[in-house]
């Protein structure tokens, strides 16, 4: 048999993923475990992946990474596919300072799993993220008839928040999504696309790449819903954090960027101990809701609910 003949079986007859699932080179699978009529070419203890490597054997044709087989239990490598910086805004900004403009947000891939971080601090991963969708039922919950609704979706992050809100609302509604960082728009409009059923696709969908303290600015009474997840929240990963969006001024703004009987969700890595305080001085109604970074387990987190009063 020639290269090009082993190079087009291997890719039409697929393989076995590491859990043992059966799968196709080219759908998304880093790693593959060796076809039998190739395991002669190779030590038996290796796996092909479908990246661009020097030095393999030229009966693999366009088969390339090298991995060495996990033992049990042992963790798929995590490996950077793309980075983006923080740009700077022109007005007080709606993150807080541990996304400051110049902060660098890293997307991760471990098998089919997806992270971003900033610095060295997770900010997302695909794995958990029950609390995500619980923040578009807490926001559209009071709102009975699902029908021509504004909403604001602050923070694409991997599109979860968005899918859901989408699945929750009818065809005359229309959501608005502020990214401040366009990579993550690119992301989510390619490798990170399928994860939440391509919520960009939908033509409900309107991405702005700007701050959302700036859209919240410039409309005054004009959303019945907002789910903001722009950073970890009043109370992050780091310790309290002064984002001009959790102080009494910026939440005076996200108060009357509410149409009655609106309501707004923040997500947040804990408690804060002044926000429900700065709630209400903003003129809304606050409650704090625990949930769990996947369905009944996983990390703990809060999403605060503010109803327009």
């Amino acid at each position: 048999m020639d290269r090009k003949s082993q190079s087009r079986e291997y890719r039409e007859v697929g393989a076995k993923t590491r859990d043992g699932s059966r799968s196709s080179p080219g759908h998304g699978n880093r790693v593959f475990i060796l076809l039998d009529r190739l395991s002669s070419a190779l030590p038996k203890n290796w796996l092909l992946g479908n990246g661009l490597t020097k030095g393999l054997p030229s009966c693999c044709g366009a088969v390339s990474i090298l991995y060495p087989e996990p033992k049990v239990g042992e963790v798929l490598p995590r490996e950077l596919i793309a980075s983006a910086v923080v740009p700077s805004t022109s007005g007080p900004a709606g993150q807080s300072e541990e996304l400051a403009a110049g902060s660098e947000l890293r997307l991760y891939q471990r098998g089919d799993d997806y992270s971003i971080f900033v610095d060295n601090w997770e900010l997302m991963n695909s794995r958990a993220t029950s609390s995500e969708a619980e923040m578009a039922r807490l926001a559209l919950a009071k709102h009975e008839d699902p029908h021509g609704l504004r909403i604001l979706v602050g923070g694409l992050g991997m599109g979860f928040t968005l899918r859901a809100a989408l699945d929750l609302v009818d065809s005359t509604s229309e959501l608005l999504v502020a990214e401040l960082v366009p990579e993550v728009v690119e992301w989510n409009r390619g490798v990170l696309s399928s994860l939440a059923g391509k919520p960009l696709e939908d033509p409900r969908v309107t991405v702005r790449i700007d701050d959302v303290a700036q859209v919240l600015r410039e409309n005054p009474r004009g959303f019945d819903a907002i789910m903001l997840d722009v950073d970890n929240g009043p109370h992050s990963k780091t310790g309290p954090t002064e984002g001009w969006l959790y102080s009494r001024a910026g939440l005076r703004t996200l108060s009357k960027a509410l149409r009655r009987p609106g309501v707004a969700t923040i997500w947040s890595a804990g408690p804060s101990k002044f926000f429900g305080e700065n709630l209400k001085a903003a003129g809304m109604e606050p409650e704090l809701v625990r949930s769990r970074g996947r369905q009944g387990k996983g990390a703990r987190f809060v999403i605060w609910v503010a109803t327009r009063s």
